[in-house]
């Protein structure tokens, strides 16, 4: 597992109530509230307000997406999730522009190595544009 002291961004799944008169709903977590931090053992996303604060358990209520730590060629910052758009190196074949969903790997980690990230560009995220995807392949 990834360090959870990266930059990270929280997708909520659903809506929770969460207290009698408040409710999380499904999207970013962060315009739903003042802060987000992981806890010390990374299982639980708190999130707050200056006079409260509540938690939920990850991988049940939310989707934590940390920092690719890059930034893509308009200067918006890479998160898993994202979905990008760059030249693809075919080899012999030359490059042919494509698109990818961000993603980690355990053993390798993020495969950029054929991509020419100088020249990606964001244009989505999985939660709200995964149509990008499909109209790739």
């Amino acid at each position: 597992m990834k360090a959870h002291r990266n930059r990270f961004r929280v997708w909520v799944k659903h809506d929770m109530a969460i207290g009698r008169n408040d409710e999380i709903e499904i999207g970013w977590l962060r315009p739903q509230c003042e802060w987000v931090t992981l806890d010390d053992n990374g299982q639980d996303i708190i999130w707050g307000w200056v006079e409260r604060e509540e938690s939920m358990l990850i991988g049940r209520d939310a989707d934590v997406e940390f920092s690719a730590g890059r930034s893509d060629a308009n200067g918006v910052e890479v998160f898993e999730g994202d979905i990008i758009e760059a030249p693809h190196d075919y080899g012999p074949a030359g490059f042919k522009t494509e698109r990818m969903l961000v993603c980690w790997d355990n053993l390798r980690g993020y495969q950029w190595g054929y991509w020419q990230v100088m020249k990606m560009v964001v244009i989505g995220n999985i939660h709200e544009d995964a149509h990008l995807l499909e109209e790739n392949a």
